[in-house]
């Protein structure tokens, strides 16, 4: 559907990497629900983010510092739908 690379910079974090990178307490990743993703520049991560907030389940959706990145997260049966932005 996208048909390009695309980054994880982060996805599973042990609770003692996450506390490191100061992660909240309560962060999906720890749980293996979350990543961090990237498709290389902000253009690209925009048309991402819109591409899974239009075609897929998911629980969160935040646009990270104006596309920087994208955090997406799936949890089974608990899909809250948020779209969210955070940063810049």
């Amino acid at each position: 559907m996208y048909g390009k690379p695309i980054i994880v910079n982060s996805g599973y974090r042990s609770p003692e990497v996450n506390k490191a990178v100061k992660g909240a307490k309560t962060s999906q990743h720890v749980l293996g629900e979350a990543a961090d993703i990237t498709a290389g520049s902000k253009e690209e991560n925009k048309k991402l983010f819109e591409l899974i907030r239009d075609n897929f389940e998911f629980d969160q959706l935040i646009n990270e510092n104006d596309y920087s990145w994208i955090h997406v997260s799936y949890r089974e049966g608990r899909l809250r739908k948020q779209i969210l932005k955070l940063g810049k």
